[in-house]
């Protein structure tokens, strides 16, 4: 799919053929999750097309107050969230991961 945003709240989802997947459960994957239109969006599109209600992955749950209702009435089927930000969707636990990088650049900087 190729995005073209016209606006904070505004985009535009361009989604070539999904035949080929029909057998497969989509997942959608963004950097944040604010408004959530660009996801919701998104899986408009790929109901369109037939396929299973998409699974949305979001690495920073910045969510307006709006945002998941979204995506629940975009008709998705799961929303998951790494814990970066706190939210209902958080499911994805990046502790030790951001503490294991603290640990190697405090041993790079000592030496």
């Amino acid at each position: 799919m190729s995005k073209t945003r016209l606006g904070d709240r505004r985009v535009e989802i361009q989604s070539p053929s999904l035949a080929q997947w029909k057998d497969r459960t989509p997942v959608l994957i963004d950097d944040i999750i604010s408004s959530a239109r660009t996801m919701a969006l998104a899986a408009r599109r790929i109901a369109e097309q037939g396929l299973e209600a998409p699974v949305c992955v979001g690495v920073h749950a910045t969510f307006s107050p709006d945002a998941l209702d979204a995506l629940r009435q975009a008709g998705v089927a799961r929303v998951v969230t790494t814990n970066t930000v706190t939210h209902e969707t958080n499911a994805i636990n990046l502790s030790a991961l951001v503490a294991r990088s603290i640990e190697s650049i405090r041993a790079r900087e000592a030496v």
